[in-house]
């Protein structure tokens, strides 16, 4: 995945980012209303269901740059398993 850097009409940097999915690129503020409607992640969900006989819980983490989470950022899909190893 290849981040890109674009500037805004006030000459700010706005980083995008691709989905793992299907390939769309996506600025920061979209992501959750993408994955929303993505249909390849629908796809995957639907052929791991098949293969593990349910549908895993997945949990989307947010990871940002604390002082200007528009220039650094990256979004973390993880299953409810992987949740508890990373409380314990």
């Amino acid at each position: 995945m290849q981040l890109k850097t674009e500037k805004t009409s006030k000459g700010e940097k706005k980083m995008k980012g691709e989905c793992y999915y299907c390939g769309k690129e996506i600025s920061r503020v979209s992501v959750t209303k993408h994955l929303k409607s993505c249909l390849k992640k629908e796809e995957y969900q639907n052929k791991v269901k098949l293969e593990r006989k349910r549908r895993k819980n997945l949990f989307l983490l947010q990871v940002s740059y604390k002082y200007n989470p528009d220039d650094y950022w990256m979004f973390i899909s993880i299953d409810d398993a992987s949740v508890r190893t990373l409380v314990t």
